[in-house]
């Protein structure tokens, strides 16, 4: 059994990341879904908008805090089972924690070892104040031993025909682990390897043609392009080419020299996440 998280705040941003690891389930064969909440952080942030009086009133406070949330969280499940058919073999199922949100989802991850994949919704693009599970993204994709999948708010799924995968050959030795998700990027779909590179010097034709060559064994009848971009501002190189080049899904790969080292260090996935209006995938 293969099952999706999705840590939920009741934002618009949270809704659509719900809708959108729906369609996902269906389409790559996950038969669980879990709308997650914890109340830790909320719940501080709760009391804080009642009143300095109410922070002498704890436990009624949280007792009327966590009926509040928990309509909130059934009604975002019926609205997520709604869109499943009687075809659809997908549960949808409700969690809650009341530990720190980190904690609580590595808590959730050992107690439910089929989470193979995180899906978090962004509210960058749309608001100046972002909500409690968009400020905690890096966070969450840090921590993640599983993949994290980042759905701006708005962002509606379409089936996935074109997939961008930003790295840099010269450094790139997990380029391979594309060949896991091989079954993810079915014959209709078009990969497009973006290699940014920062020294010209560097680039070697020999080390390129045989990436190539690789990534054509990998994907057998797949569309397959590779392209070239020198830029000494690899986020910059990474938005130009989105924005003339339409796609619908970008692959970060793991790995010293991939997106998710430069989250942790130069913010480059928090940027592009913060900067386009496509969904972004982390691979481990």
């Amino acid at each position: 059994m293969k099952t999706i998280l999705v840590p939920v705040d009741f934002s618009e941003a949270s809704s659509g990341a719900v809708d959108y690891a729906v369609h996902w389930a269906k389409h790559y064969g996950y038969s669980q879904i879990i709308l997650f909440k914890v109340h830790y952080e909320s719940f501080m942030d709760y009391i804080s908008t009642l009143g300095i009086g109410y922070s002498f009133m704890g436990k009624d406070a949280s007792t009327q805090y966590r009926k509040a949330s928990s309509k909130l969280l059934k009604n975002l499940q019926k609205k997520a089972v709604s869109q499943l058919t009687g075809q659809d073999n997908i549960q949808i199922r409700t969690a809650t924690s009341d530990l720190p949100l980190m904690r609580a989802i590595m808590e959730i991850l050992l107690q439910h070892p089929d989470i193979q994949l995180i899906t978090v919704g962004s509210d960058h693009t749309r608001s100046s104040e972002p909500g409690f599970i968009t400020t905690s993204i890096v966070k969450i994709a840090r921590i993640s031993p599983v993949k994290v999948l980042i759905v701006p708010e708005g962002y509606r799924y379409t089936p996935i025909k074109k997939i961008l995968v930003p790295c840099d050959l010269q450094h790139m030795k997990h380029l391979g682990k594309l060949e896991q998700y091989s079954s993810m990027i079915s014959e209709h779909s078009a990969l497009t390897v973006l290699n940014i590179y920062k020294d010209p010097a560097q680039q070697n034709d020999q080390m390129i043609q045989e990436w190539k060559d690789k990534l054509h064994s990998y994907f057998k009848g797949n569309a397959l392009h590779l392209f070239h971009s020198y830029d000494h501002d690899t986020l910059h190189g990474v938005l130009d080419f989105v924005a003339n080049n339409p796609t619908d899904l970008i692959v970060a790969l793991p790995g010293t020299h991939s997106f998710l080292y430069y989250m942790a260090n130069k913010s480059l996935s928090e940027g592009i996440y913060k900067n386009t209006s496509q969904a972004l995938l982390l691979l481990k």
